[in-house]
């Protein structure tokens, strides 16, 4: 839909750009007025990006309905004054937007490291790049709208398409996921249980340890802590927090810790002529990159290294 209305805003600057259009104060206004639209379509798409299931029609209209209503306010009276104000909205409708998507990114990060062992596909720092191209794209538009100039206003129309195709080539690989962050429907002996976590955290360890060392259900690139939780006979709930309380680790910090153990015994195998790739496969790594990031997360150098100085 986001993709759609884009386009229809894109379309709408061929017929800006013909002289009888583009030589009225007043259809450049309007025009610059229908851009901000676009602030809209970025609030829907990063809603849906960062809060999976939370979009719906309520969102799409509270979101566009200001927007277009100013738009048509200006449309009706022309007046310059509708214009020079409705930017004051736009500025602070952005900065609050900013805000939001800063805040909810990160809610949605730590979610990932709580509940996945992988980030491939579905980690979204990509998000930080594209609120700041958002940022340098309304500076421009606040430029563009103080000057009439035909150069300017094509660079502003590269300038946000550039954008636009990356968030598409982005969101295109991006895995839909289902955020796990609402506590489960808890059993009545919720307290027992967890008590019996805390008093009795080797007995809850062995446990998992069994599970581990006997399955190596680590080497799963895909596991994740529901998936877990229910192969020992546990609730999701108890598992967390007896990873984040006890252990004070995130579930991907605990499953990469006997990744990184069963990499290294690989690395130190000199009869092992695995590649670095190879290995990160084989020790459960959804990528490469990951393994290499988490490697010198931990040793502060790179596996390479450590596979000259120890095979």
């Amino acid at each position: 839909m986001c993709l759609f209305f884009n386009a229809t805003l894109y379309l709408k600057d061929f017929f800006v750009y013909q002289p009888k259009f583009y030589q009225s104060d007043y259809f450049l206004s309007l025009s610059l007025s229908i851009d901000a639209w676009m602030i809209a379509a970025w609030a829907i798409f990063l809603t849906e990006l960062i809060r999976p299931g939370k979009t719906n029609l309520w969102t799409a209209l509270s979101n566009s309905l200001p927007l277009v209503f100013i738009s048509i306010l200006f449309a009706v009276t022309g007046s310059q004054k509708v214009f020079d104000y409705s930017k004051i909205y736009y500025l602070f409708y952005g900065i609050v937007l900013y805000g939001y998507f800063l805040y909810h990114s990160r809610l949605y990060n730590k979610i990932l490291r709580d509940n996945y062992s992988y980030y491939e596909g579905i980690n979204i720092g990509w998000v930080y790049v594209i609120l700041s191209l958002f940022t340098i794209y309304f500076i421009v538009w606040f430029f563009v709208n103080k000057r009439v100039d035909q150069m300017i206003d094509i660079s502003y129309f590269l300038f946000s398409l550039a954008i636009w195709i990356i968030v598409v080539h982005k969101g295109y690989y991006q895995e839909a996921i289902i955020l796990e962050n609402k506590e489960e429907d808890l059993p009545d002996d919720f307290l027992e249980e967890l008590q019996q976590v805390s008093k009795y955290p080797l007995t809850f360890e062995k446990k998992i340890n069994q599970l581990i060392h006997e399955q190596q259900v680590f080497l799963d690139p895909k596991l994740t802590l529901p998936q877990l939780a229910a192969k020992i006979n546990t609730n999701r709930t108890y598992l967390s927090n007896y990873l984040n309380s006890t252990l004070n680790m995130s579930f991907s910090s605990y499953i990469n810790s006997f990744r990184l153990d069963y990499a290294c015994k690989l690395l130190a195998d000199p009869d092992n002529k695995d590649t670095l790739d190879v290995i990160a496969e084989k020790a459960g790594f959804n990528s490469p990159s990951t393994f290499r990031r988490v490697f010198i997360e931990k040793f502060n150098y790179p596996p390479k290294l450590y596979k000259r100085n120890n095979s």
